[in-house]
């Protein structure tokens, strides 16, 4: 692999979250991943889908996995199945440290930090990005 190769992984879960809870709970979510996130150079998209959650995350493979072994075990998840893992030649999400990916024709909000507040970012698609998006929407019904 090249120096520029980046770590890509995909799992899929079903939520643990009562429905009613569920809306602020993603919202506490993404504020979390979104600063964690910047730390640890991982970017990615998240996509919620009635009770399924279907994610990607990418960066160095260490860095990846132990964030992957952190969602194992977080009791918000329940089955987590990783769908696949390789290295790709260059990040999908390159701006995003987390992105809620809408569903249904809803627009991608990509998310960043400014100062203590999330902001919505630019959408740059790339031809990678546009294959990654359709990948992560399509996990999520199946």
């Amino acid at each position: 692999m090249s120096d520029k190769s980046v770590f890509r992984l995909l799992y899929r879960s079903q939520s643990a979250v009562p429905v009613d809870k569920a809306s602020a709970e993603v919202s506490s979510i993404m504020a979390v991943a979104n600063e964690n996130n910047a730390k640890r150079n991982i970017t990615g998209a998240l996509v919620l889908h009635e009770d399924t959650f279907a994610q990607f995350l990418e960066g160095e493979e260490d860095m990846v996995v132990s964030l992957f072994e952190t969602i194992q075990k977080d009791p918000r998840h329940r089955n987590v199945e990783l769908l696949w893992a390789k290295h790709m030649p260059e990040r999908a999400f390159p701006e995003w440290h987390m992105v809620l990916v809408g569903d249904n024709g809803q627009p991608d909000l990509p998310l960043f930090n400014i100062g203590h507040k999330l902001a919505v970012a630019e959408r740059e698609d790339n031809p990678e990005q546009k294959r990654a998006l359709a990948n992560l929407r399509a996990a999520v019904r199946k």
